[in-house]
């Protein structure tokens, strides 16, 4: 059972989350209409062109209006596709709070416990940790940004989407001491999956 935090004692985090455009209307909205509904964290979007694909004008006014009808909600947009690990990288350093939950966007928010759970366990381990990780693979995570410094930022050299998360776990338990947290049974939230039009690393 996750307790209630008071608010005096709560440690603040920002909502980061990564998305493309043709994935609008489908995911980002949803999701972020269901971020806003159980909480005002701030929230940075991070905006990737798609592959091989011209950046869609309208699009872009499209996520400037999302950002305008929300509170506290800052996109940043990258014309052209680039690698999953520096969205990442980018949403952490513009984040105003230490610790970052970064979100792919093809997962909702069902009910506050979700949040509950998340400021929970951030107050609690004081730590970066990932959440229902399903082989190793990051779908949803806190990073602790003092901890990125330390263990060094998502790496750059992978030009697509995948074996970042892994890398930067083995790079983690190398420099730490200790495999990254995973906690298991965070309730309230629904993922996808779908990597239509994603440029995947290769191993």
């Amino acid at each position: 059972n996750y307790s209630n935090i008071k608010q005096k004692d709560r440690i603040e985090f920002s909502v980061g989350i990564t998305t493309y455009s043709y994935r609008f209307d489908t995911y980002l909205v949803p999701l972020v209409n269901s971020i806003r509904t159980f909480t005002n964290n701030e929230m940075i979007i991070g905006i990737n062109g798609d592959y091989n694909v011209t950046f869609d004008e309208k699009y872009r006014k499209n996520v400037l209006e999302l950002a305008a009808n929300n509170h506290s909600v800052f996109p940043f947009v990258y014309p052209q596709f680039r690698s999953l690990s520096k969205i990442w990288n980018n949403i952490a350093i513009n984040a105003s709070n230490n610790y970052v939950l970064i979100m792919n966007d093809d997962t909702t928010i069902e009910s506050r416990d979700f949040f509950t759970a998340v400021q929970y366990n951030i107050n609690k381990f004081r730590c970066s940790f990932t959440m229902n990780a399903n082989n190793d693979h990051f779908a949803y995570f806190i990073i602790d940004r003092s901890e990125l410094d330390r263990v060094g930022w998502f790496d750059e050299r992978f030009l697509g989407i995948g074996w970042e998360d892994l890398e930067f776990k083995r790079r983690y338990k190398h420099i730490i001491g200790k495999d990254i947290l995973n906690i298991e049974g965070i309730p309230g939230i629904k993922t996808y999956f779908d990597q239509q039009d994603c440029v995947v690393n290769q191993k």
